[in-house]
């Protein structure tokens, strides 16, 4: 399989909220999902999710990276949703797609990656 990513990912387990602002069904949107990320990059992030949300989802994300002790409100799009049972519960590995939306931290998000 060929790795068609144009950022590397860095390995990251950091919760964060989610809200689903945008979805086809199946999805109460406004409410708001706790997860953890697996990893991160300056265009996305992998997060495993208690509960199942439709790809073309539009999601508003909160994440704090203990790091740097800063909080990022951010915006993205589920790109994809793998499902899997993890300690006997079934789980959602999902790939989010950040998005550059104005009053977001985006800008600052991508400076973490580009920072020497």
């Amino acid at each position: 399989m060929e790795n068609k990513r144009r950022f590397p990912r860095v390995l990251k387990a950091e919760s964060l909220s989610l809200t689903v602002t945008s979805a086809a069904h199946l999805v109460n949107q406004g409410e708001r999902l706790y997860c953890e990320s697996v990893d991160i990059s300056a265009a996305g992030l992998q997060v495993v999710l208690d509960r199942f949300i439709p790809a073309d989802s539009r999601v508003e994300i909160w994440m704090v990276l203990l790091e740097n002790r800063r909080t990022y409100h951010l915006h993205g799009r589920i790109t994809w949703l793998e499902g899997r049972e993890i300690d006997g519960k079934e789980r959602f590995n999902a790939g989010i797609q950040l998005l550059p939306v104005t009053d977001s931290d985006f800008d600052a998000w991508l400076a973490l990656f580009t920072e020497d």
